[in-house]
């Protein structure tokens, strides 16, 4: 009930990541996942004819899903089923999204921007712990924001990583977009195990920076919190 506004939606987790955002709460997923015993497709298949008419659709999430050159595949076979498809990417591989949306097979995207895009690409280092071109971020939006699909941007709001001047500067970066969600930071099973001590932002203080941010979007919200 929490990926997809509206809808009730099964989650499938695909493994790896080609970021690795300390604050991130899958680790095993993204750090180690030769450990997780995996799920076969017709398992998933069975499960998902079980929940027909119930469900409204799969969000297929990772780690990063268009790493894998199968994901198309996969995509299709669970429209077979008539399952409406929401997937959520990280951004940082715009080619493969724009060819994805090409082959309008996507009901649904969720694109996270980890940090401000204003400064040297310094602040998006530090929340991904890799070296992102920003450029292939702001690509991402523009593909986007330009798709004809209905979509949502996400922020994890941490602190030392985010605060209310950024995240103003995150939703200038998609002013007049759809859907921007504020997203609870949660410390639990994060990559850096410094930050399971880091106290996550007051509602009041996400109240203030979902206001700073409606200025700029048409519908500004805040989840998990």
């Amino acid at each position: 009930m929490l990926e997809w506004e509206g809808k009730l939606t099964s989650v499938l987790f695909l493994p790896g990541c080609n970021l690795r955002c300390p604050f991130c709460h899958a680790r095993a997923l993204v750090l180690e996942p030769d450990t997780i015993i995996p799920v076969q497709f017709e398992e998933i298949k069975a499960c998902l004819a079980e929940k027909k008419g119930w469900i409204d659709g799969v969000c297929i999430t990772g780690g990063e899903p268009l790493l894998h050159n199968w994901l198309f595949d996969l995509i299709k076979e669970i429209r077979k089923l008539n399952f409406k498809i929401m997937l959520e990417t990280n951004g940082t591989l715009p080619e493969r999204l724009k060819a994805l949306l090409d082959a309008k097979i996507v009901d649904y995207l969720s694109m996270d921007i980890k940090a401000s895009l204003s400064d040297s690409g310094e602040k998006y280092k530090k929340a991904t712990a890799s070296n992102v071109d920003t450029g292939k971020i702001k690509s991402s939006i523009n593909i986007i924001m330009r798709s004809g699909i209905d979509y949502e941007f996400r922020t994890t709001v941490t602190p030392g990583i985010v605060d209310e001047a950024d995240i103003e500067d995150i939703a200038k970066s998609i002013e007049g977009g759809r859907r921007f969600c504020l997203q609870q930071f949660a410390p639990k099973d994060t990559i850096d195990p410094a930050y399971l001590k880091i106290k996550p932002y007051p509602k009041s203080a996400l109240l203030e920076m979902v206001k700073k941010a409606g200025k700029y979007v048409k519908e500004a919200v805040i989840r998990n919190a």
